[in-house]
């Protein structure tokens, strides 16, 4: 075992991990329990968990990459390591820091396009590295459907909800208008 590459991917993943933990707000959190949840919806538990192994997996992709002898190789498939790390930290900051479904929804298609890219990429050099890439992909398209179905559902309620305030509003202004 490779412990230089071992620390390496570590603390790597580490410094996505704090990122995530620094932006996250317990504003954020209320505000995510309070949203209607699609079927079949996994609990936030089972995320943290999901993300979790999400982490796991890009430091076993790093741990690869910083013990790999395509130095070629690794330039490249460590930038697309990072920004895979950096979409997913981009999207737990839209979730909830800016309480956006559209933009972490958005936000998860790079998220996707570098996972699939490194997975092919390592295809080519790693192909133990391609293993836990396959189940990122996977996590990351129960992701993509999971925040679909989320913004679909509550984006309806928003606006069910500003349909019965305008009709409110417009009937109080009538009965201002009757009053006069």
């Amino acid at each position: 075992m490779n412990l230089i590459a071992f620390f390496q991917s570590l603390t790597l993943c580490l410094l996505f991990i704090l990122f995530e933990a620094l932006i996250s707000t317990k504003r954020g959190r209320v505000w995510f329990d309070e949203l209607k949840q699609p079927k079949k919806a996994p609990s936030i538990n089972t995320w943290y968990w999901l993300g979790g192994m999400f982490y796991i997996m890009c430091g076993i992709v790093g741990y690869r990459l910083f013990s790999s002898i395509h130095k070629h190789y690794f330039v490249i498939s460590f930038l697309l390591l990072c920004v895979m790390m950096f979409m997913n930290a981009l999207s737990v900051t839209f979730l909830f820091r800016r309480r956006s479904l559209s933009l972490s929804y958005i936000s998860n298609f790079p998220l996707c396009i570098s996972i699939v890219a490194l997975g092919f990429r390592s295809l080519e050099y790693d192909i133990i590295s391609s293993i836990p890439l396959f189940f990122c992909m996977i996590w990351s398209g129960l992701n993509l459907y999971y925040l679909f179905s989320l913004r679909k559902i509550n984006t309806k309620q928003k606006i069910k909800f500003e349909v019965r305030k305008s009709r409110h509003f417009r009937s109080s202004k009538s009965l201002e208008d009757h009053d006069v």
